[in-house]
């Protein structure tokens, strides 16, 4: 009884030092945004309050809306600045005989906009840029997670694009674009802000169950066709030790192909809801490598504080987009990289044997390194807006 009283006892210190350090690092990164808006004030001219606001324009013959969330769940609001505010939102067709004349119609010429687009359209309209390039307006190309070559050709282009690859990163081409992150899928943000409460403020304040108080070890929701690595992570859930799976908790739904409606309530697919509420209560969610090796999944799970398992193994190192997780791994990502699914057993037979501290401990890494990382990639994205936007007469910004 005195035992368990003890661990109890050393369970609430843990939390109240995950609660602390969780405000520590809040107010730390209040004050880099603080410390940015006087910075920017000075080396471009603005004043403090200044804002560069903007129109993000969707393609709407893109069937997947999923890829531009990093607009439409708020990220910039969150995460940035402050400097940089997104106006609204606009839809058109990009089709090439609609193109002109949606932008002309669309685009204030007063205000900045940026443009999403997928590689594919923009290389069918490689030789009639004349007819919708807009002055004001810069491009986001989204939906190449597969690195194609010809994507190139439209790089010149581009402001930001998505989904990384170590030999883009040595290719002239891209070294002027800003990568921007998957982010959480704008759906699954609107299920998290209700399981969190229903408002935005008490969506943003969650505070993440502690891994040591989540009763599923692990989760593991994915379609099993995207890539060889997947089968591979396949195979090792069945064949894991049932003395292991009898000490523990999982959740496991398999699907044999993706849905094209891409959405989690699509037949044989487990709702936004459900799927939520999973990762809140997992202490970590496995990420094998798809089509590319950054994915949703990795975002879900970290904002919902749940670990992600990532194997570097032959499918991530043969990929197109070789090293896709390249930026994340240079800037200290602390996720358990495992270098075969294989590894997984004893990784798992591991954290089961854990100190619930320890565990709690890795849990902490994750949130904050997350959102450090987010903080980093929407200060480039800032940075980068006033660059290109700071400088026109009529931005929108002066008030």
């Amino acid at each position: 009884m005195r035992r368990v009283q003890w661990v109890e006892a050393v369970g609430f210190v843990v939390s109240v030092l995950v609660v602390l350090a969780y405000l520590v690092g809040r107010r730390s990164a209040d004050e880099q945004k603080r410390r940015f808006v006087s910075q920017s004030s000075q080396s471009h001219g603005f004043n403090a309050q200044a804002l560069v606001r903007f129109t993000f324009l969707i393609n709407t013959d893109i069937a997947s809306m999923t890829l531009f969330s990093f607009f439409k769940n708020d990220i910039i609001r969150r995460y940035g600045t402050g400097t940089v505010v997104m106006d609204k939102v606009s839809e058109a067709s990009f089709r090439h005989e609609k193109v002109a004349g949606n932008l002309k119609a669309l685009l204030n010429p007063s205000l900045p906009c940026i443009a999403g687009l997928r590689w594919e359209r923009l290389v069918e309209l490689v030789e009639d840029r004349a007819n919708w390039s807009a002055p004001s307006c810069r491009l986001f190309v989204v939906g190449d997670e597969f690195c194609a070559e010809d994507a190139e050709k439209v790089a010149e282009w581009a402001t930001f694009w998505q989904f990384p690859s170590s030999s883009r990163l040595r290719n002239p081409a891209f070294r002027k674009i800003d990568n921007l992150p998957l982010t959480v899928r704008f759906d699954i943000w609107e299920a998290f802000q209700e399981f969190r409460g229903g408002s935005r403020e008490a969506a943003e304040n969650f505070l993440p169950t502690p891994s040591s108080k989540r009763s599923l070890l692990f989760n593991a929701i994915f379609t099993v066709e995207m890539s060889g690595s997947r089968q591979e992570c396949v195979e090792v859930l069945n064949g894991l030790n049932s003395s292991l799976l009898s000490q523990t908790s999982s959740f496991v739904h398999i699907s044999n192909a993706w849905a094209k409606e891409d959405r989690l309530d699509s037949p044989g697919f487990v709702n936004a809801a459900n799927y939520t509420n999973i990762l809140h209560n997992s202490v970590f969610t496995l990420s094998p490598v798809g089509h590319h090796p950054e994915c949703f999944r990795m975002y879900e799970a970290m904002d919902a504080g749940s670990i992600p398992i990532i194997a570097l193994d032959e499918t991530y190192q043969k990929k197109d987009c070789k090293d896709g997780l390249y930026p994340m791994i240079q800037e200290g990502a602390p996720f358990p990289f495992l270098r075969t699914w294989d590894e997984l057993p004893s990784f798992l037979e591991k954290w089961v044997k854990a100190r619930p501290s320890e565990i709690d401990e890795l849990q902490k890494r994750i949130t904050d390194w997350y959102e450090k990382y987010m903080r980093a990639r929407t200060l480039e994205f800032d940075t980068r807006l006033i660059a290109e936007f700071g400088s026109l007469e009529n931005t929108g910004s002066h008030h």
